[in-house]
């Protein structure tokens, strides 16, 4: 929504800006999201904006993308070195889980477990969920029984925080669930009891910064 009313206020008698978006299902769905990159590559397109799943995988083909000259912006997570960004635009994730947990410290006494979107440098048991809520229950169900005192969840998506969530309530527990992203799920969820609290990212308004550079 927010990239489209960019392309539209961008667009004038000249040219038009068109914006033409897809998503692999999953967070963890790199191999969909390069093929999804090398299509648009080959459709001719003028620029790409992407969120890559693949941080290191995803260098090859924006090389591709840097030989077409076609430029290439990184959202919410920037690609790791080997080849040439236009731009990166994101939020600060360090300050969001800061946050997060300056939240929990107000709020919550005894035991915090945490399930990441992917894994990456892992300290202690941190296990990932892939952005999934399947994978994120089953971990959460495995939490629950491991820690009878556990009494907060962090979870670094909203789509694995509902999952969590639907376990505990499953379960009867009293823990609470932090999520990160402030989706409009999310928040749906926080509504109606399942959730109990996000941290708020702005990927509408990454996505029309996006576009307008």
């Amino acid at each position: 929504e927010f990239a489209e009313a960019a392309a539209a206020e961008l667009s004038n008698d000249k040219y038009t800006i068109e914006i033409v978006s897809s998503a692999p299902p999953l967070e963890d769905g790199v191999n969909e999201q390069i093929t999804m990159f090398e299509s648009y590559l080959e459709s001719g397109v003028d620029g790409v904006l992407i969120v890559p799943c693949g941080t290191a995988e995803v260098v090859d083909t924006i090389k591709k993308a840097n030989e077409k000259d076609v430029p290439v912006i990184c959202l919410d997570t920037n690609a790791d070195e080997g080849a040439e960004v236009a731009a990166f635009i994101g939020t600060n994730n360090y300050d969001g889980g800061y946050l997060a947990g300056e939240w929990t410290v107000k709020n919550v006494s005894g035991q915090v477990a945490i399930i990441t979107g992917t894994l990456g440098t892992q300290v202690g048991d941190v296990q990932p969920c892939n952005g999934d809520q399947g994978p994120a229950m089953g971990i959460t169900e495995n939490l629950l029984t491991a820690y009878p005192d556990l009494r907060c969840i962090y979870v670094t998506s909203d789509t694995g925080a509902m999952g969590a969530a639907t376990a505990v309530q499953a379960a009867g527990r009293d823990v609470k669930v932090i999520g990160f992203d402030g989706s409009p799920d999310g928040a749906q969820s926080i509504l109606d009891g399942g959730m109990t609290a996000t941290v708020a990212q702005t990927p509408g308004i990454m996505a029309e910064e996006g576009v307008k550079a």
